[in-house]
């Protein structure tokens, strides 16, 4: 099922956008070709404002181990009024004790269309960004906050926040 959302994705995404495109679709395959085998691994699911996905985004995360500590994947998908459409993707790692933790990461985030600050219009472009979050979950709650700096690189650093919160599940086979 994963898998054939992102498909609808770079399908959406194709329509009149340059080759740079072609790189990203292999990019994603990959990533959700791995999580797809790696499916009893604790996953959640969760809404960000502002953030790596600029404005907002709905994002996928698999974790590499049975709880939220250690490393973990993103993913998600964003979009702003008009026709802003943003596809982050990051790799980061969480660490703590009780239900305070530290996350920390970086990636990357696909970015195309128009944006209604100012008029800005972004070409197809890929840009960095890094991660570093307060991450408020019990151990084995299921519910989760988060709330950090997220800031982007493009041509130079610009500082940037985001505000999540979601659902983790574990994956079942």
């Amino acid at each position: 099922m994963i898998v054939c959302f992102l498909e609808n994705i770079i399908k959406i995404l194709n329509v009149g956008i340059p080759k740079c495109d072609i790189e990203m679709n292999k990019i994603l395959t990959i990533i959700f070709c791995f999580f797809s085998a790696n499916i009893a691994r604790t996953q959640a699911i969760y809404v960000e404002l502002l953030g790596k996905g600029v404005v907002n985004s709905v994002n996928y995360e698999h974790y590499f181990s049975k709880n939220i500590q250690g490393l973990n994947a993103q993913i998600g998908v964003g979009f702003a009024p008009i026709s802003l459409i943003t596809i982050p993707v990051s790799l980061n790692y969480v660490t703590g004790k009780g239900k305070h933790h530290l996350e920390v990461g970086a990636g990357v985030t696909y970015v195309n269309g128009v944006f209604l600050y100012e008029d800005v219009i972004f070409e197809p472009d890929v840009i960095a960004h890094a991660n570093i979050l307060y991450r408020y979950q019990k151990p084995d709650g299921k519910f989760f906050l988060k709330t950090g700096f997220t800031p982007f690189y493009v041509k130079r650093f610009g500082p940037w926040f985001g505000f999540g919160f979601g659902y983790r599940f574990q994956g079942k086979r």
